[in-house]
């Protein structure tokens, strides 16, 4: 489904007043997503009026929090440089800037990872209660914007992590696992029960169908709303490509050039050491591949690799007025412009 079918959706909710169900069209449910991002949309129709750009609002906000969060993780563990260089990474990657414009529910997701991610991060060093509990409520905002799925990106993305490195365990057990655990529940559950109360059959489809059948058939013919998204096995790296553009194709060079001498290959190995990197590492990789082995996919599904993958590109970026062995901001300077011409066109020819 696209923007246009999810905005009708939210439009449905602020008419109706009925905040449980989302609402395909009048008298059929809408199994396929919870109801986060339709809260949002609804509020904004109810606050603002219905126009073209009230549900896209909601989108972009969350894309700024995204961005906030984003900021303050690599702030803490790295420097102010790199913190800033992985904000305009990101807001500049093709997915976002189209994402941060859509009605989709793919940005609540992310912003959903991202704060889990970086509350791992952030708990051992920020001692606020936001922060501490940031990783739960990361789970609960994932959780309420796509599903379990939420729980399976941030497993496996700390997963490398959490078994190469014992300080990386330590972090883990220093979460508020109890009251943090409790905090999801409390802010998760309640529409899950009333959902299934108010349409039986709510979560067969949507536990069973959409996470279990829709992952593993790639023709699924199941879908009550449309058709499954049907590709080969692997495309999802295709669409990591076009996602990250431009700075996928500029990761990829750096890497070649990482290659090409044995000392810039031990400088690599060190690199591989640092468990920032591993943590980082494992956030970027473990998204498409978890969706290799599916071919109902759709290029959004990357979005919430996106921000680490930032950060390691801020990371080979050079410092303005350093000699060090960093990549030119000359990237940034000269093909910046360019690229927002070209998306702007993209956006402009999208039927």
């Amino acid at each position: 489904m696209k923007s246009p079918g999810y905005a009708e959706i939210a439009r449905l909710m602020a008419a109706s007043g009925d905040w449980i169900t989302p609402w395909f069209e009048p008298g059929v449910p809408f199994w396929g997503k919870p109801p986060l991002s339709f809260w949002a949309q609804a509020a904004a129709f109810r606050w603002l009026g219905v126009s073209d750009f009230v549900p896209r609002l909601p989108s972009w906000l969350v894309t700024a929090a995204t961005l906030l969060v984003l900021y303050q993780m690599a702030l803490t563990w790295f420097d102010r440089a790199v913190a800033r260089r992985a904000v305009l990474v990101y807001a500049s990657s093709a997915l976002v800037f189209i994402a941060s414009g859509a009605v989709l529910t793919d940005p609540y997701l992310t912003l959903g990872t991202t704060l889990s991610m970086a509350g791992v991060v952030m708990a051992g060093r920020r001692s606020t209660v936001f922060w501490r509990y940031s990783f739960f409520l990361g789970l609960a905002i994932g959780l309420l914007a796509k599903g379990p799925l939420a729980l399976v990106l941030v497993g496996g993305a700390v997963l490398p992590w959490f078994l190469l490195f014992g300080s990386a365990r330590s972090a883990i057990k220093r979460l508020p696992w109890v009251t943090g655990l409790l905090l999801t529940l409390i802010l998760v559950l309640p529409w899950y029960i009333a959902a299934e109360l108010k349409t039986p059959g709510f979560l067969d489809y949507f536990l069973i169908g959409e996470h279990v059948r829709r992952f593993l058939d790639p023709g699924w013919a199941g879908d009550r709303y449309g058709t499954a998204h049907q590709a080969a096995y692997g495309t999802i790296w295709y669409y990591w490509l076009q996602a990250t553009f431009p700075w996928g194709i500029y990761a990829l060079v750096v890497l070649l050039l990482q290659m090409v001498s044995e000392s810039k290959r031990r400088t690599l190995g060190r690199q591989l050491g640092d468990q920032r990197v591993v943590y980082l590492l494992g956030w970027v990789v473990f998204t498409p591949l978890f969706f290799t082995i599916s071919g109902n996919v759709l290029w959004t599904y990357v979005l919430p690799a996106l921000p680490a993958f930032s950060v390691l590109v801020a990371l080979t970026l050079k410092r303005p007025g350093s000699s060090g062995v960093r990549y030119g901001t000359g990237f940034l300077v000269y093909v910046a412009p360019l690229v927002a011409a070209v998306l702007m066109f993209w956006m402009q020819a999208d039927p």
